[in-house]
């Protein structure tokens, strides 16, 4: 997926198919730099630090480092010294028994092969080791730098969508305002008006649909209610004023889906409750 900004308007170039919009958000923005970087949780008063696959890494490379930094410093290589390196390399082999990636497979492959007899071959095995691991470890820098990227992208996508669906919700409240002012006088408003009303309601929904490509917003605009929408000029025609009120009102309950979002906030709680 790509973005085109011209003119202070965003405009998508290229689409993948995705089947919900917010799944694909967090896992760029949450799950994929999650597991590489670590996670930071924090609800309320609990904090807690999840490691990610790079802090393993760095850590394993750090071992790697200061046990060939320990055979340098020393002209003979004592039994002692290489009994406590292979316990670390024991250790290290442990951390990277469910490696994937073929860097860390061969990472680990280099250190299978020390054993007591050919310890002096420790701080070589050690050395190539840590090389394949920094390569893993740039690779994941350079992917989570790269699905950071798309993340910003999605979210100034969602957020343009988001402000089309607050714009539609907000101008299609009026329309209904409007139409409300006669209705419920038991008044007939003027054909042109009714018209007029119908017709802005079609244009918001086309306007919508225009940019509603991806889940949720897809659903809330292919659904019955919104397009009832579709079917307000008919009713216009019809000189059914209440029905085209009904068809507005039905709709701006999924649309507002789009606007404010789905979840109900202790804000919206409150203001009804002072409401009442």
């Amino acid at each position: 997926m790509a973005i085109k900004e011209s003119d202070g308007q965003l405009r998508i170039r290229i689409v993948e198919l995705f089947d919900d919009m917010n799944a694909v958000s967090r896992r760029e923005l949450r799950h994929i730099p999650g597991n590489l970087i670590g996670r930071k949780i924090k609800i309320k008063e609990e904090k807690i630090k999840v490691s990610g696959d790079l802090v393993q890494m760095n850590l394993i490379v750090k071992s790697l480092t200061d046990l060939t930094a320990k055979f340098a410093s020393y002209v003979k290589i004592s039994p002692g010294l290489a009994n406590r390196a292979l316990e670390e390399i024991s250790s290290i082999l442990a951390m990277l028994s469910k490696a994937q990636s073929s860097l860390k497979i061969q990472a680990r492959q280099e250190l299978s092969q020390v054993n007591a007899s050919r310890a002096a071959e420790i701080p070589v095995k050690a050395a190539q080791s840590s090389a394949y691991l920094l390569q893993r470890r740039l690779k994941d820098l350079e992917m989570t730098a790269a699905v950071l990227r798309r993340a910003s992208q999605w979210l100034r996508l969602t957020n343009f969508i988001e402000r089309r669906f607050q714009n539609a919700y907000v101008r299609l409240g009026k329309l209904i305002q409007e139409l409300e002012s006669y209705v419920l006088k038991g008044q007939m408003p003027q054909a042109t008006m009714l018209l007029g009303i119908a017709k802005e309601s079609q244009g918001i929904y086309h306007n919508l649909a225009e940019v509603a490509v991806f889940n949720p917003y897809y659903s809330f605009i292919h659904s019955a209610e919104t397009e009832r929408l579709l079917k307000s000029m008919s009713h216009a025609q019809a000189g059914k004023p209440k029905t085209v009120l009904n068809d507005l009102k039905i709709a701006l309950r999924k649309i507002e889906k789009g606007a404010i979002g789905e979840k109900p906030t202790k804000e919206e709680l409150q203001k009804a409750r002072r409401s009442i």
